[in-house]
């Protein structure tokens, strides 16, 4: 989907990379379900910190290969309502942020920028 974009689009593409996404606590839970409205979207799951650092690493190589100036953005910082947070937390710790430096550093070393 990636290499689709990037060859049929007019505009710069960058891969996204997500921790994970449940919008259901924003819901009403007695009002009626509106399928693909938010916040009765998708949700994803099975998220780990090892799904995450495996999703980066493939972004990651993707972009690091590409001439010019390259980026892989990450949702998100502290989206906590919808489970989509990589601050630390009581279960994994730092471990998504290990993740996100380890994909990085790995891809190139040499260039290594997590802003």
């Amino acid at each position: 989907m990636y290499e689709e974009a990037r060859n049929t689009c007019r505009i710069p593409v960058f891969p996204n990379v997500t921790v994970g996404w449940d919008p259901s606590p924003r819901t009403d839970p007695v009002g009626p379900w509106q399928p693909s409205v938010y916040p009765y979207s998708q949700e994803l799951q099975g998220n780990t910190p090892e799904a995450f650092g495996s999703a980066m690493h493939r972004a990651v190589d993707r972009v690091s290969h590409l001439p010019g100036e390259t980026m892989v953005t990450v949702n998100a910082w502290n989206e906590w309502t919808e489970g989509s947070y990589l601050e630390p937390d009581t279960v994994y710790g730092m471990r998504y942020l290990e993740e996100l430096r380890r994909a990085v550093s790995i891809a190139a070393p040499e260039t290594a920028c997590v802003a």
